[in-house]
This record gives C-alpha cells, sequence and structure tokens, in this order.
C-alpha cells in the first residue's frame, strides 16, 4: 500500500492569525476510501471518508461548480 496526502492551505489575514485548510489522503489499495478533512477559519474540523464512487461523483460537481454549470 502506497499512501498519499495533498494539503491545501490558505492562510487568512486576521488578527488572530487562523488558516483553512484541505487534506486528502488516499491510497494506491483498490477500493479503498478516500479521506477528506476540511479545517474551517474557526478551527472547526469536518472529516468524511469517500468511496471510489463518490469520488468521481464529487468531482464531476466539483468540476461543474468550477466551470459555472449546474452538475445536478
Amino acid at each position: 500500500m502506497i499512501e498519499t496526502t495533498k494539503i491545501y492551505r490558505r492562510d487568512i489575514d486576521s488578527p488572530s492569525q487562523t488558516y483553512v485548510q484541505l487534506t486528502v489522503v488516499h491510497d494506491d489499495e483498490e477500493d479503498t476510501a478516500t479521506y477528506i478533512a476540511h479545517r474551517a477559519e474557526d478551527g472547526t474540523m469536518s472529516e468524511i471518508n469517500l468511496a471510489c464512487a463518490d469520488v468521481a461523483a464529487l468531482l464531476d460537481i466539483l468540476d461543474s461548480a468550477h466551470h459555472g454549470r449546474n452538475a445536478l
């Protein structure tokens, strides 16, 4: 198993020096869930595990949103 972690971080210019972070963890083993964590500006964390089919659907939705199309 080869695990890959990608992290996106956006610093917030505020007195509290907070940041937004998105973490995605996946591995090369077939049918393994992809872990996604989101840290909001207020420090709260949200976490989900997505099956392979869910990841494909999410990518379609994000691509449509990025290009201003209605995915649903």
